[in-house]
């Protein structure tokens, strides 16, 4: 009679068997919590978003699940408002459009709108990434440094910031090196926001954030 043995996972368990024996017998209150919570976030966690995707990292999958569940009404409305003002300036379906044309602010007026957009994305980011590093601070397990997790919200964000982009460079017939540039800038301002947290609330940050999202989106524009 052959029987498959897996030696990886009697290892596992015996390692976890001694662990948890020694901490009760040490009464180390502090690391017993430690560990579990360790073992509480290696559990296999299924959302049924994730039922059919291949994602390896669990930070991306964990992200994914946090997106699913929160509330994107505000980021919709300003989408739908973002085409619609990019479909009336370009095809001119009213007469005052060529007025507002003609006066030279219908470029920044889009350009407003789609740095709207774009900031919204970024914020959502920067804001769902803060909320994790806080939650790690109350004693959620994270074993990923941070340049880790800024880089699964890049995964997440640089994607989204792509399409827009693409779509405004194709509909408004800029060369490709500027719809390369236009995202590269876009996924720089991405980074700032997601690497320097402590500085989000601050009015003179989100002002230079916002300054530059409308000058990249103007360039793209113009």
């Amino acid at each position: 009679m052959n029987t498959d043995f897996d030696f990886g996972k009697s290892f596992a368990d015996m390692v976890f068997i001694s662990r948890a024996s020694y901490l009760a017998r040490g009464n180390a209150i502090e690391d017993a919590q430690g560990f579990v919570r360790e073992t509480s976030a290696g559990k296999n966690r299924k959302n049924f978003i994730l039922k059919n995707m291949k994602l390896k990292n669990p930070l991306i999958q964990k992200n994914l699940i946090t997106f699913s569940r929160i509330n994107l009404t505000i980021s919709v409305y300003i989408f739908v408002i973002f085409i619609a003002v990019i479909v009336l300036y370009k095809f001119e379906l009213f007469e005052f459009v060529k007025t507002i044309k003609e006066l030279g602010i219908g470029a920044p007026i889009v350009a407003l709108h789609q740095a709207l957009f774009i900031n919204n994305i970024i914020d959502l980011m920067a804001n769902q990434k803060n909320l994790l590093v806080e939650k790690s601070k109350e004693g959620l397990y994270l074993p990923y440094k941070k340049h880790e997790i800024n880089k699964s919200f890049m995964v997440l964000g640089v994607p989204i910031l792509l399409i827009a982009t693409l779509m405004v460079g194709i509909l408004f017939q800029k060369p490709i090196w500027i719809i390369g540039i236009g995202l590269l800038f876009y996924s720089i301002i991405l980074l700032i926001s997601l690497s320097f947290e402590k500085k989000k609330d601050s009015d003179f940050f989100r002002t230079i954030i916002y300054f530059a999202i409308f000058g990249v989106s103007y360039l793209l524009i113009k």
